[in-house]
C-alpha cells in the first residue's frame, strides 16, 4: 500500500539528522498525518484484520516509537498529541503476538539508528 510506503524515507532522514531539523520533522509529520487519517476510518491498513501490509508497517512504526523518542523526545510527544488514530493502531500492532515474538529489543533499535547517524 502506498500510504505506508511513503513514511519511512522522511522518518529515516529525520532520524539520521544529528541536529534537530524542523523541515525534516514537518515532512515526517505530514506522512504520519496521512496514516492517522487512514486509521480514522480503518482499523487496519487493508481489511478487517492484520495483513502483510500491517506487518510491513509495524516494524517501521516500532522504530519510530523508540528512536524518535530517544533522539527527539519533543517530536515524539508532538506525534502522540496529534496522531491519536495512529497511536491506537500502534498499540494494536505492538500487542499482536506475532509482532511481539519477532521485534528487536529497544537497545538494538537505538544502536542501529545511532550507527546510521554517524
Amino acid at each position: 500500500m502506498q500510504i505506508q510506503a511513503n513514511m519511512f524515507l522522511p522518518m529515516a532522514k529525520f532520524l539520521k539528522s544529528k541536529e534537530f531539523d524542523e523541515g525534516k520533522e514537518n515532512d515526517l509529520i505530514i506522512e504520519l498525518n496521512k496514516l492517522n487519517e487512514h486509521f480514522d476510518k480503518n482499523k487496519y491498513l487493508a481489511g478487517d484484520s492484520f495483513s502483510l501490509a500491517d506487518y510491513s508497517l509495524g516494524p517501521k512504526l516500532y522504530h519510530l516509537d523508540i528512536a524518535v523518542d530517544h533522539f527527539y523526545s519533543d517530536t515524539r510527544k508532538k506525534i502522540k498529541n496529534t496522531c491519536e488514530n495512529l497511536e491506537n493502531y500502534m498499540t494494536l500492532i505492538f500487542e499482536d503476538s506475532s509482532f511481539e515474538a519477532t521485534k528487536y529489543p529497544h537497545d538494538v533499535v537505538i544502536w542501529g539508528w545511532t550507527n546510521a547517524r554517524k
